[in-house]
């Protein structure tokens, strides 16, 4: 993660990774590291270098169901943060819906657990959404995004229709609470939240039009 200078790690393999392990004692590398965004990479090198969908595509399940296997919010409630669950969820919904789902690489009982586990962490997402201390802020834009994506990707859970146009209303309402009108300046504290929450309201608006929700009017 740029800014931190801490020199990268290899990720061990999944049959041996210990999601406990916090090698720099620093929130910020467990965050992302339990977001599994490290997952991105074996989807980059099968969409834009040909990678083996034969090797990368069962490594991105497993680690997915490594992961859901030793991290109940019991056993590690570090990875059960308010920045960590709508990172993780955004990746999971994504690789799923990209990779995996309807595949050869994916059991029936694999995707009601992959399911299940987003489902519990969609209703987290769906507690944040409603705190109304993440509301103008680009936390609480991410709740939403996350809840989202969740939704669209996995149409199976629990409430997932009333769950999507939560999270869609939620990005809608939120939209103003993040800049300051007419001049356009975002309210956090620092010049790279403006360019941050730009960046998320540009995924936000470009999610709902792919699924057919496209965002019109005031915001």
């Amino acid at each position: 993660w740029p800014g931190l200078g801490l020199a990268p790690i290899a990720v061990p393999a999944v049959g041996s990774i210990n999601w406990l392990a916090n090698p720099y004692n620093n929130q910020t590398h467990y965050m992302y590291f339990h977001g599994l965004v490290f997952l991105l990479a074996p989807s980059y090198g099968m969409l834009s270098a040909g990678a083996s969908a034969a090797t990368y595509k069962p490594l991105i399940r497993d680690y997915i169901l490594s992961w859901i296997a030793n991290n109940s919010k019991v056993a590690n409630p570090q990875a059960w943060t308010e920045e960590t669950i709508p990172r993780r969820v955004a990746v999971m919904s994504y690789l799923f819906h990209r990779h995996l789902d309807g595949t050869a690489y994916i059991a029936p009982a694999q995707t009601t657990t992959i399911t299940n586990s987003i489902a519990e962490q969609a209703v987290e997402l769906s507690a944040l959404v409603d705190d109304l201390q993440y509301a103008d802020d680009n936390h609480g834009f991410m709740h939403r995004l996350g809840l989202y994506d969740a939704c669209v990707a996995f149409p199976a859970i629990p409430n997932a229709t009333t769950l999507r146009a939560k999270a869609r209303q939620g990005l809608i309402d939120s939209m103003p609470l993040l800049f300051v009108y007419p001049s356009g300046a975002v309210v956090e504290q620092a010049n790279g939240y403006h360019y941050v929450n730009l960046t998320f309201v540009e995924e936000g608006v470009t999610l709902c039009e792919n699924f057919s929700e496209p965002i019109t009017g005031d915001p």
